[in-house]
């Protein structure tokens, strides 16, 4: 599970208070991911409670491990471990969800595979008041346009309309239909100290990127979609 940040200034109520009001409850991680660990305890507990004798014909585990959005230690920990090990083995296992301000959830029964991806361009430096051809920052300009054209036209095959920057209304527009593309990160410039020289191009310039394949496209499809780019556009 992942939460988001809780830095005080950021938050209009106390964010570990689990503030109740207006039949909701306000506090780190009710969206995103609490709210769908407790969705798994509370299923449990109400067929419990509605079934006292009901048994699984298999057992039933629930695990609760941090660090999704930072490579997955948690998970990695467990699947070392003794516990894991000696489980019968997995017939079915169930991920995350998404939040919902209703009486109703989205269910998708497909998987997209994550990349996480480090593009690092190279290129002449020097002085920033000459005209300096095929710099790292051009060369990853063009990289990071192709990225963001690709990524357009994948949301477009969404067809979203209204609410777009919601991501349960982009869930039911099926989602996981589709790759998302993200960049994440942007780094150049050549450090002086504990700023950065306004007048010299940077030699270097890198980014990273958040993607998900869609299990309908080969991930070899895209990798060779990255390595045209890099040969278009990283000299």
């Amino acid at each position: 599970y992942d939460v988001v940040p809780a830095e005080l200034a950021d938050w209009t109520v106390p964010p570990f208070s689990g503030l109740r009001k207006d039949g909701k409850i306000y506090g780190r991680g009710t969206q995103d991911m609490k709210c769908v660990c407790i969705q798994y305890i509370e299923a449990l507990r109400k067929i419990h409670q509605l079934e006292p004798e009901w048994k699984p014909q298999r057992s039933i585990y629930l695990t609760f491990v941090p660090d999704e959005e930072v490579g997955g230690a948690g998970m990695a920990a467990f699947l070392e471990s003794e516990t894991y090990k000696k489980l019968p083995g997995i017939a079915l296992a169930l991920d995350e969800g998404l939040a919902s301000t209703t009486e109703t959830y989205s269910v998708f029964y497909g998987e997209r595979l994550p990349w996480w991806i480090d593009v690092t361009a190279q290129g002449p430096t020097g002085h920033g008041s000459r005209f300096i051809e095929n710099t790292a920052v051009e060369q990853l300009v063009e990289l990071a346009n192709k990225a963001l054209a690709f990524r357009s036209g994948q949301r477009d095959q969404l067809g979203l309309s209204e609410h777009e920057n919601c991501a349960h209304a982009v869930a039911r527009k099926t989602l996981g239909d589709v790759t998302s593309l993200n960049i994440t990160t942007l780094q150049a410039g050549v450090k002086v100290g504990d700023t950065f020289a306004y007048n010299c191009v940077p030699p270097t310039a890198k980014c990273s990127l958040d993607i998900r394949i869609s299990p309908h496209v080969e991930p070899a499809e895209i990798g060779a979609m990255f390595d045209q780019w890099c040969q278009e556009c990283i000299k």
